[in-house]
């Protein structure tokens, strides 16, 4: 898997982490495949691996109960999650705003904009930037 696609993983882990708490494997891993699916699809045994290296490098905590580990993200990974997409949030964010205008404009864009999983991730994204708005 070529590193680019790993560091969008590990970042969606360290993200999701922080906005849901601790998860089990399987549950992290349908998170990022929500994430990342429409796109392509990483097999179990990368996404696990990259969890292995995450928790090696102390980015995250694994805990075994019950048989179950849960997986936490450690000070040592929010740290690095914030300094390392900071300075990448504003040029996505550009790009996006670039984007959607584009699609408010295109002929059949009600055909485009009515894709559900399209539909679905925007309203995601006007509540999530509603709530950063308020806080």
């Amino acid at each position: 898997m070529p590193k680019r696609r790993s560091s969008i993983i590990k970042y969606l882990v360290l993200a999701s982490l922080v906005s849901r708490g601790g998860l089990h494997g399987y549950a992290l891993y349908k998170e990022i495949l929500y994430h990342v699916e429409p796109v392509w699809r990483p097999s179990i045994g990368t996404f696990y691996r990259i969890l292995g290296e995450m928790v090696k490098s102390g980015l995250i905590e694994r805990r075994v109960s019950c048989g179950k580990a849960t997986y936490t993200i450690t000070s040592f990974g929010l740290e690095a999650l914030v300094n390392e997409t900071l300075p990448h949030a504003a040029k996505m964010a550009s790009i996006l705003t670039q984007v959607l205008k584009a699609y408010s404009k295109l002929p059949n864009r009600d055909r485009v904009l009515s894709n559900p999983t399209i539909k679905d991730r925007l309203e995601i994204l006007k509540k999530t930037l509603m709530n950063l708005e308020e806080e």
